[in-house]
């Protein structure tokens, strides 16, 4: 890190406002330095002068002081350019509130699940890594993979990175499991059911998976719109879900783990499979469709019907019990053999 202080001089949109010239030890400095080196100009357009700066009160210092100790948790790692286009990126995926609400989240992390480890070529945090690979269009620090999400998606993954950082993400640290890596040290298991999430989100602007077709059709002109609305209301539906998981009150938090995870792996396989797939190619079965979920009328005893026999399904694949079982924190009676387990799962159906 240059220790020059940087040629710009930042002035206030407010011209009765002193012009912000900032100390060699703040955290704006090392932003403008950054900045400044590399030529971009993203925080240097969105910083504010002093008077600016105070008067958005603690709330803002507080976000300021955890985006500062999510930089110094970089100083001397290979990272620190990966962090420092996170910073500067321009970026019309999210808000700019939302960004600052990740890289505050960021901040609460150990360094040794942000860094790339010699036997790992991508973060072990896979949100950080989710993250990253939104904002940068590439997926890791290596790159491994493009990626170029549509337009019409960027509300839908803010709206996921939303309830990953204010739901998901605090559940599962109060059940001691906060690093959501594939290869935790000492979690339960080596496959975690927010991989899952990650991974559905990702569909969507993968340009690298043959099964998987929105991104490229897209950039070629050739996403549908009612493809588009089909696949944001699943997605919608699914946070919806898992928001509702979290939120009810239950005594088992085996169960709860599992119908999370199930209902990550079910949005997955509705993209990858049906919604986002090359398979997907009648318009007029789009319009069906979502003629279909425009009804206002529902039929509870055919949704159930239906959950029935999917679940009847999945109690019969070993493939998915295999899949399943690897997010129990203890053995969990899937067919529903203890009373208690029974009535919760009603609740949850």
């Amino acid at each position: 890190m240059s220790a020059t202080k940087p040629s710009c001089r930042l002035e206030c949109t407010n011209p009765t406002h002193v012009i912000f010239e900032p100390t060699q030890d703040s955290f704006w400095f090392f932003l403008i330095t950054t900045s400044c080196s590399q030529g971009l100009t993203y925080y240097k357009r969105k910083l504010r002068c002093v008077r600016c700066f105070d008067n958005d009160g603690g709330k803002q210092a507080d976000l300021d002081s955890k985006i500062e100790t999510f930089i110094q948790k970089f100083q001397g790692t290979p990272e620190l350019n990966l962090v420092g286009d996170l910073l500067k990126h321009d970026i019309p995926l999210v808000s700019s509130s939302v960004h600052q609400m990740a890289l505050a989240h960021f901040s609460t992390y150990p360094l040794d699940t942000l860094v790339v480890e010699t036997t790992i070529r991508d973060p072990r945090s896979l949100f950080f890594n989710a993250y990253t690979t939104l904002l940068l269009g590439k997926s890791g620090p290596q790159r491994m993979g493009d990626f170029a999400y549509p337009p019409p998606f960027y509300q839908i993954l803010e709206e996921y990175v939303v309830l990953y950082i204010q739901h998901v993400y605090p559940y599962f640290q109060r059940l001691g499991w906060p690093d959501d890596a594939e290869w935790p040290r000492n979690g339960p298991s080596l496959r975690d059911p927010r991989s899952a999430l990650h991974e559905t989100f990702s569909f969507l602007g993968a340009l690298h998976i043959e099964e998987v077709v929105v991104a490229p059709r897209w950039k070629h002109g050739m996403l549908r719109e009612r493809q588009i609305k089909l696949i944001e209301l699943v997605l919608r539906n699914f946070l919806e879900q898992l928001r509702a998981i979290l939120e009810v009150s239950i005594g088992n938090e085996n169960l709860r783990l599992v119908e999370f995870g199930r209902v990550c792996l079910l949005a997955g396989l509705s993209i990858s499979s049906f919604f986002g797939s090359p398979r997907l190619r009648s318009e007029r079965l789009e319009v069906l469709l979502l003629r279909y979920l425009d009804e206002k009328d529902v039929n509870w005893e055919v949704v159930r019907g239906l959950d029935k026999a999917q679940r009847d399904f999945e109690g019969r694949s070993g493939e998915w019990e295999r899949e399943l079982g690897g997010w129990r924190l203890v053995a969990l009676p899937i067919n529903g053999s203890d009373s208690s387990d029974a009535g919760t799962r009603k609740n949850m159906e």
